[in-house]
């Protein structure tokens, strides 16, 4: 195929097919599935719909270039850079008419937001309907500025730190530009200004994330993230970095280059990575240490005050200061706890060895998170283990019925049984290691924020049994059950966390899913509903032998990127771990599933470890027990058989209920009258996502 071919092929959104005879177009359609026609008993998600228009061919060219410097701004021409990378769904329209020209020209002298919402709209619209007229764009975009749908971003003081990031989306045929994103920012952005700066996302044609890449997409990839590279408005961008999290989400950072400059030359600004000789260290910059303080260091009362105003955090009181920073600095990584032996005078941080990845001078502290009360919530993993470890079906209905009737989960959340737990019997938090050296091997300390109507906030110390956890999670002994103690000095320091013992044959946190403390957060519940009787042995979590190269290249790191999609498997082998721990007697305790689990932990690692997972096993379990899938897994494209399992019956329960809700619903619309309307006078009508986080938490009591 000629790359002038390729080319055009990228840029159209659609293909014009023609039929001799013109009866043979039906027998083709039909062959398809076809919304209200084929297929009429399942799923309509995927299916085409036949759209009636009438068109002329035309022969014309353009330059896409020419087109973006007739307008002024950096912003109006990533804007039109956006809506070109649509293809020729968007330039035919545009070139064809010097009245919509016309129009992009006043509306972007009117504003440049406008106009960069306006592109949005375009955009977003196009995507959905190629016919689409941009008159009934324009209509759509004045109707924008009555504040019906906007891309804007408001800008709280604690979001001062965000910067607006250039998005792209590369598939194997095309390139394609997103609107801006707000991302954290770094010390890479901020030295050298976020329009230096692309996101860039692999996907495939159908904005799926790719389970192998064949040789000539492989190709294709590595000559844009290596040689080639992307170009965006006049200039040519470069694979730079990469992170861990964003590694398995097939993310990367692109850079705009200077004159003579090399990709090793800027990462050499940041820090210097020589001393690594293993690739998958190299690109993750982190470290395997067996230690109970991994990842973990202090920070005194006085400057953790500080960096709390600086993010914009109202400290009235020192309880205002946030007890744990997730920060990065000078090549280190990790948490930062308050230093109970520090006063408020006091301004310094300690660094432990296992928080330094690399050498860098760059002494900016910058913080990616930091403690305070997030609510908790089951899923269909956790109650898969709760009930092999001994829970009834009644524990989970009560917490799900419950829930569902005060309407505080969308339908999506309890059909996929994530069911909110009591916000003062669980809550998600931080893990740190304790620094007065008090807790003994079984013990943790909690203190969190009570939540209450009450305006004066307050603090209470948990005592007693802790069942804690860190999602994912595949195997009964990942659930470990601690005793929570008051530590009387910790008091004062440690709030909305979770402090781990420094003593013992074996960190409790390496002990949950093979964890560290370096900004892990933790599933913990303090609760009576849920038990645990007989707790099961943790496993070892071992990872695979790190190789060492004596010169690492960027052309390495760019290869090892795309070897990841080979590891990409950790979804695969949870779907098959959940198929076989329904199907098996022994649930998640059988041998094929504590073997899945174990290559299920080690597949999550393979980003710091470089292992090849071998899948094998995995696709001859696949291939003999995925046949058919349990309704609670909702894949509606499978055939399934019935489960007897607690996630399945509460799948049940909740699709009954919200047929309830909705028989209900209709019944009142159709009568006109009060009779049938659901109650709701002693209900919360709130729904999950467009709720304040603070008020959500009041309505979880």
């Amino acid at each position: 195929m000629s790359n002038s071919f390729t080319d055009i092929l990228s840029k159209s959104s659609d293909l014009l097919l023609q039929f001799d005879p013109p009866s043979d177009a039906w027998l083709f359609l039909l062959a398809l599935p076809l919304v209200g026609h084929t297929n009429k008993n399942k799923r309509q998600d995927g299916n085409f719909k036949i759209t009636f228009a009438s068109f002329t061919l035309k022969n014309w060219s353009f330059n896409n270039n020419s087109v973006k410097n007739t307008f002024t701004s950096f912003k109006s021409q990533y804007s039109m850079e956006m809506v070109q990378s649509l293809g020729y769904v968007f330039t035919d329209k545009y070139m064809n008419s010097s009245d919509v020209q016309e129009s992009f020209k006043t509306i972007e002298r009117r504003s440049t937001h406008e106009f960069y919402e306006f592109c949005c709209l375009i955009q977003t619209h196009l995507k959905e309907n190629h016919c689409l007229y941009f008159k009934d764009l324009a209509i759509m975009n004045n109707g924008n500025k009555n504040g019906s749908i906007s891309t804007s971003i408001r800008m709280t003081s604690g979001d001062n730190q965000l910067f607006l990031i250039r998005c792209a989306v590369l598939t194997p045929m095309r390139l394609t530009f997103k609107s801006l994103n707000p991302e954290i920012g770094n010390r890479a952005v901020r030295l050298r200004g976020s329009d230096n700066f692309i996101r860039v996302y692999i996907r495939d044609e159908n904005d799926e994330i790719f389970d192998t890449l064949d040789v000539n997409i492989r190709s294709r990839f590595k000559s844009k993230l290596f040689t080639n590279g992307i170009t965006c408005m006049n200039r040519v961008y470069y694979c730079l970095a990469s992170s861990t999290s964003q590694m398995k989400d097939f993310s990367y950072w692109f850079i705009a280059l200077n004159d003579g400059e090399t990709t090793d030359q800027v990462l050499m600004q940041y820090g210097d990575f020589s001393g690594i000789k293993n690739l998958a260290t190299y690109v993750a910059r982190t470290e395997n240490g067996y230690c109970f303080t991994d990842g973990c260091g202090l920070i005194s009362l006085g400057l953790a005050q500080e960096v709390a105003e600086k993010i914009g955090l109202p400290v009235k009181q020192p309880r205002d200061i946030p007890s744990v920073f997730q920060i990065r600095m000078a090549g280190c990584k990790g948490v930062l706890v308050i230093d109970p032996e520090s006063r408020d005078t006091d301004y310094y941080i300690k660094i432990r060895d296992s928080m330094v990845k690399f050498l860098s001078n760059d002494w900016t502290l910058d913080i990616c998170d930091y403690s305070r009360p997030v609510p908790l919530a089951l899923n269909n993993q956790v109650i898969r283990l709760f009930s092999d470890l001994g829970n009834g079906f009644d524990v989970f209905e009560s917490l799900h019925i419950g829930f569902f009737f005060l309407d505080l989960c969308s339908k999506e959340n309890l059909l996929r049984n994530k069911i909110p737990l009591p916000v003062n019997e669980a809550r998600n938090l931080f893990g740190v290691a304790d620094p007065t050296g008090l807790l003994k091997p079984g013990q943790c300390f909690i203190q969190y924020t009570v939540i209450s109507k009450a305006k004066k906030k307050t603090y209470k110390v948990v005592k007693g049994t802790v069942l804690v956890t860190k999602n994912p999670c595949l195997y009964p002994g990942d659930i470990r059950k601690l005793e929570a103690v008051d530590v009387l000095i910790l008091r004062h320091c440690s709030r909305d966390c979770i402090v781990f013992p420094v003593t013992g044959s074996r960190p409790h946190s390496d002990e949950i899913s093979g964890s560290d403390l370096d900004g892990d957060q933790y599933w913990v519940y303090w609760g009576n509903d849920l038990k645990i009787n007989h707790p099961i042995e943790p496993l070892s979590h071992s990872s695979a032998e790190k190789l060492t190269v004596p010169n690492i290249t960027n052309e390495m790191v760019i290869d090892y990127y795309l070897d990841m999609f080979q590891s990409k498997w950790y979804s695969l082998i949870a779907d098959v771990h959940m198929v076989l721990s329904d199907k098996m007697e022994q649930g998640t305790q059988s041998k094929e599933c504590v073997e899945l689990a174990t290559l299920f932990y080690r597949a999550i690692d393979s980003p710091k470890t470089g292992e090849i997972i071998n899948m094998d096993k995995v696709f001859r379990w696949r291939d003999e027990y995925c046949t058919s899938y349990p309704k609670f897994m909702m894949k509606f494209d499978r055939p399934y058989y019935p489960s007897t399992s607690i996630p399945e019956k509460l799948y049940l329960n909740a699709k009954s209920i919200e047929l309830g809700r909705k028989e209900n619903y209709e019944r009142y619309q159709t009568t006109g009258t009060h009779q049938n309307r659901v109650s709701t006078s002693n209900m919360n009508n709130v729904v999950l996502e467009h709720v304040q986080p603070s008020s959500l938490l009041q309505h979880l009591l």
